[in-house]
């Protein structure tokens, strides 16, 4: 799990608190599949369009599938929760059994990044949403790519990973 979640960054002492953190950042945290019934349902009412949904539908969709993929990662179970005030968008959060029998729990906030734009302008979009905001160091970038085209995202990750940004993942 090095990928998802490496070392604590800052004070010791705050590893120790981390279920602190998450309780503070949201009481009720859910089923990444709740967020994509929710989906479907917006979807329903709009004609099928998503470019029609509410914003806030569009970045739930986005999140649950980045939990579920997490979770399928992982084999870990991933938990939601949107929060009504921007950033972020939204947060992936786990528990996970360490060494000593405690729980731990992990913690993501998860910006999305819309693109509608034409295919090769992909990177430009995402680039420009790395290095104009600042984030904490537990955010995670996600693009909700909404132009159908075929992508390399391979060459995509390879050229993101050049720049220079607050963003870690």
């Amino acid at each position: 799990m090095a990928f998802y979640f490496g070392e604590k960054e800052g004070d010791e002492l705050m590893r120790k608190i981390n279920l602190r953190d998450i309780n503070h950042r949201a009481r009720q945290w859910d089923h990444p599949v709740k967020g994509l019934l929710k989906y479907a349902q917006s979807m329903k009412e709009h004609g099928g369009n998503i470019l029609k949904l509410p914003k806030k539908d569009r970045e739930r969709y986005c999140v649950s599938i980045i939990s579920l993929a997490l979770k399928n990662d992982s084999n870990l179970d991933w938990w939601t929760h949107m929060p009504n005030s921007d950033p972020p968008d939204g947060l992936v959060m786990t528990l996970r059994q360490e060494k000593n029998d405690a729980y731990m729990g992990y913690m993501r906030e998860v910006e999305v990044v819309e693109h509608r734009d034409e295919p090769e302008n992909i990177f430009a979009v995402i680039r420009s949403k790395m290095v104009e905001k600042t984030y904490e160091s537990n955010t995670i970038l996600v693009c909700l790519v909404l132009t159908p085209a075929i992508y390399d995202l391979q060459k995509l990750a390879t050229m993101l990973s050049l720049i220079e940004s607050s963003l870690k993942h």
